[in-house]
């Protein structure tokens, strides 16, 4: 519908001074996000097209929750500059994650599972008959 993954990739690198291509950018900070106390969703959500998927889910250890944007949409649409623009508030509203390696690779780590949240969803409904 307007931002493309990739796309909303290289932007919230260029807000993160991450450098372009943002793609493998943002992955190198998130690689850098501990995930010991990670726990993966339950299979089901992606498996069950019955289940809704709550829109403001989370990594569990994330200090930046962002929203998954159209997750639960009856249709394959994408739309992800409203996520690029909720990682520029968090931003714009906590300086320091710039100057932060910990906090810049928490940020990291949620964009991506945010938009790995939507993708894997949109992906297990393709299968599906979805309605216009």
């Amino acid at each position: 519908m307007d931002d493309a993954a990739g796309e909303a990739f290289d932007k919230v690198a260029r807000i993160l001074n991450l450098g372009y291509p943002g793609g493998p950018a943002v992955a190198a900070e998130a690689a850098k996000f501990p995930i010991s106390n990670f726990q993966f969703p339950n299979k089901s959500k992606f498996q069950n097209s019955n289940l809704k998927i709550d829109s403001k889910s989370k990594i569990q250890n994330s200090k930046f929750p962002l929203p998954r944007p159209m997750i639960n949409s009856n249709n394959l649409n994408f739309s992800f500059s409203g996520l690029k623009t909720a990682v520029l508030y968090v931003v714009r509203d906590n300086p320091k994650i710039l100057k932060s390696q910990a906090l810049k690779a928490a940020l990291c780590a949620e964009f991506q599972q945010a938009v790995i949240d939507v993708l894997a969803n949109k992906n297990n409904k393709s299968g599906e008959k979805i309605s216009s």
